[in-house]
């Protein structure tokens, strides 16, 4: 499976490299998969809490571990066992607790990270404003187009900057879509070329 995010100024239709998993839309998340060198839907639904999307890919090993740190509240959402469930409830508790979602966002990705939790924690969370990615172990990348910001495995022949490990990055919605990086940068050992798979 793979994720891919967008944010768009206008309605935009992607080229076939991406397949039917993103159509007419200003801003999404998505789960996929790649086949063939194009994206293809996943059958792995979003989850949706409040005012917030969330799709994970991987597996977290210590599910247990990270559980303990999710606020009681957001413990009561959890309603299946999917690892995805709880690494989503655990940012929200940080989103929670925390100034704004970037601060949240950037303090359970460094909590993560020093932890020692064990597992591939690539995630995208969409809100209102923006859309967050972070790279855990699989690669991550983005695309500027004309009209939108594209973050996914590198695949096509788009020009893709690769994220390093640990990184999150934040795309803003509006007129002129932007980005930034929060935590982390891009993979400089990685070229700023297109990619194929």
């Amino acid at each position: 499976m793979a994720l891919v995010g967008i944010v768009a100024s206008t309605n935009i239709e992607m080229d076939a490299s991406f397949g039917p998993v993103i159509e007419k839309r200003d801003a999404v998340v998505a789960s996929a998969v790649v086949r063939d060198g194009r994206l293809r839907p996943a059958d792995v639904p979003n989850i949706r809490r409040e005012h917030f999307a969330f799709a994970h890919e991987g597996r977290i090993e210590d599910i247990a571990t990270l559980r303990k740190r999710i606020s009681p509240r957001r413990a009561l959402q959890i309603t299946t066992n999917e690892d995805a469930e709880s690494l989503f409830a655990y940012l929200l508790t940080c989103v929670d607790g925390a100034a704004n979602a970037d601060v949240g966002l950037m303090r359970s990705v460094s909590d993560i990270a020093s932890s020692g939790l064990r597992g591939n924690f690539n995630f995208m969370l969409s809100t209102e404003q923006a859309l967050y990615a972070h790279r855990g172990r699989d690669p991550l990348g983005l695309t500027e187009r004309a009209d939108a910001l594209i973050v996914s495995p590198p695949i096509g022949s788009s020009r893709w900057r690769v994220l390093s490990p640990g990184s999150l990055i934040r795309l803003n919605r509006g007129a002129s879509p932007s980005w930034r990086i929060l935590l982390g940068a891009l993979d400089a050992s990685e070229p700023e070329l297109p990619f194929t798979d």
